[in-house]
């Protein structure tokens, strides 16, 4: 079949093709219409003749579905129907995010490092989720990750692509062809070209891209392959600090790791990757005088923050302030940087606040429990549970992608009307269902809800006095928004506990606030 003759046509009874995206050899991506949810734009993937005559291809493709329906993440993109062309050819139906590319997103230069610590660790996090379903991506790179901004501003990497990944546990993977060599070569491991990928693989993939985004290159940037297979053989790579002078040494340590030619000697996970690059690169901006320590007062930090509001906090401060005059001696000069384990960073270990996880029931009957938010469709039915490690104080709101008046549309989930007349204490052990006493339904018509969960030592006066249900004064949602906007990009430390099959929530700030973003796709 002639892939342009794609154009208009409609698979699947709903989705109507309107043109096409992007092709590579074996496979073309078009953007379709969803006839049957009020033409909400869709992505199609289709395997084209080619591809789909050659068995491993057609083996990928059906991978590339294998991975993307086991992995519910908002940093993965989400499948949401397959189907076949009249002449056989398969094809996926996928989330449309909408955004820019992180490729288009690069500087000249590198990026904004509070920037780029966000990302790579928002990226570990989707990773380590593929890595704990079996899922290997083995092609992770700038062109692969759309950043998607919200609608409150705030930003989220997104990966797209799992053309070529590995699903350990698909029965085809024990094929002679397994060993076929593919990927991106400035991206790829050494393990890679004797095609034996691990998750360790996309943990170095995610180490070269944390070198991009600080120095606006790759490290093989311009040279050739043979060039970049001696620099992982030797660890001779490119110091960051030549090309952007601001970017601390820490951060050269900590990517140095990740690019160890023995997988065993990268991190054990790529979100441990991302929470310590996140968490090192913003401490050194602190002892470099690069990031203010009054700006960690002022404005919530992600979770790597271990300033408080106390008197502990102020000698905190007051010991950086000490530990910043004295100036070391400059290390003797060096020809070569070993590839050796990052410098341990003296920092607080963040407490768990709590824990959270969705239960609910899809609009099929089947009832579900996650440890973090997933992507749902029109009918399902959630609730979130909230179990304390800490007392303190506690408050949930519920944003609509809607505006009314400019402002978001917020709802109050916590206190509820039975605690309005107490303060919204909660102690140690306590359990929370939210929304109480009914769940979240999905209309047909919801794309994107968020829920705050806002924990605080002490009692929050911007968030007192809210009537519990849907915020109708303007002045009180001001209040909510004003509050909320410094926190958007700002995240705890989250972990998965796959025993408890919950979310870990860390951190050593006074007030605490995780945004849960609840997507209906369909």
């Amino acid at each position: 079949m002639n892939e342009s003759s794609l154009l208009g046509m409609v698979l699947n009874s709903r989705y109507r093709i309107e043109k096409e995206l992007g092709r590579g050899g074996f496979g073309a991506v078009f953007l379709a219409i969803d006839q049957q949810l009020k033409d909400r734009p869709v992505v199609i993937k289709v395997l084209l003749d080619q591809g789909a005559a050659d068995g491993w291809f057609r083996r990928k493709f059906s991978q590339e579905i294998e991975a993307l329906t086991r992995v519910d993440h908002p940093g993965i993109v989400s499948v949401i129907d397959t189907g076949e062309l009249p002449e056989r050819q398969p094809f996926m139906v996928q989330q449309f995010v909408e955004g820019i590319t992180l490729r288009e997103a690069i500087p000249l230069g590198g990026m904004d490092l509070k920037r780029a610590a966000r990302i790579i660790r928002k990226l570990g996090q989707a990773l380590s989720a593929a890595h704990q379903k079996g899922i290997i991506h083995r092609d992770l790179k700038p062109d692969n990750i759309i950043l998607r901004r919200h609608a409150d501003g705030s930003e989220h990497p997104v990966i797209i692509d799992f053309g070529i990944s590995s699903v350990v546990d698909f029965p085809e993977e024990e094929l002679p062809e397994k060993t076929k060599i593919t990927g991106t070569f400035t991206y790829m491991a050494p393990e890679q070209f004797d095609g034996k990928p691990s998750p360790a693989s996309d943990i170095y993939a995610l180490g070269i891209l944390s070198f991009e985004l600080l120095a606006g290159a790759p490290p093989s940037s311009g040279k050739p392959l043979f060039e970049l297979m001696l620099m992982q053989k030797e660890g001779n790579w490119p110091r960051i600090s030549e090309m952007r002078p601001s970017v601390p040494e820490a951060a050269q340590a900590l990517i140095l790791r990740a690019l160890s030619r023995k997988p065993e000697d990268r991190y054990s996970s790529a979100s441990q990757f991302g929470e310590e690059f996140s968490r090192n690169l913003v401490s050194s901006m602190i002892e470099t005088g690069e990031i203010p320590p009054q700006e960690l007062v002022t404005s919530k930090q992600p979770s790597y923050q271990w300033v408080w509001l106390t008197a502990a906090g102020i000698v905190v401060i007051a010991l950086l302030a000490v530990a910043a005059s004295v100036k070391s001696p400059p290390p003797p000069p060096r020809s070569k940087i070993e590839n050796t384990a990052p410098p341990t960073v003296s920092l607080p270990l963040p407490e768990q606040i709590y824990n959270y996880w969705i239960t609910g029931q899809k609009s099929t009957g089947e009832k579900f429990d996650h440890p973090h938010e997933q992507t749902y469709q029109a009918g399902d039915r959630i609730s979130i549970e909230v179990e304390f490690s800490q007392s303190g104080y506690f408050y949930a709101i519920s944003q609509a992608s809607e505006l009314f008046n400019g402002l978001p549309v917020y709802s109050s989930l916590y206190p509820t009307a039975r605690t309005k007349t107490l303060l919204p204490r909660v102690d140690k052990g306590m359990k929370l269902r939210l929304p109480e006493g009914r769940r979240i339904t999905f209309q047909k018509n919801q794309t994107m809800e968020y829920v705050w969960l806002i924990f605080s030592q002490v009692s929050l006066p911007a968030m007192e006095n809210i009537e519990p249900g849907m915020v109708q004064d303007s002045t009180i949602s001001r209040k909510i928004f004003d509050f909320l906007k410094p926190m958007r990009d700002r995240d705890p430390m989250t972990e998965i506990d796959p025993t408890l099959n919950r979310t870990l929530v860390r951190s050593t700030d006074s007030v605490v606030v995780q945004r849960i973003d609840i997507t209906n796709i369909r």
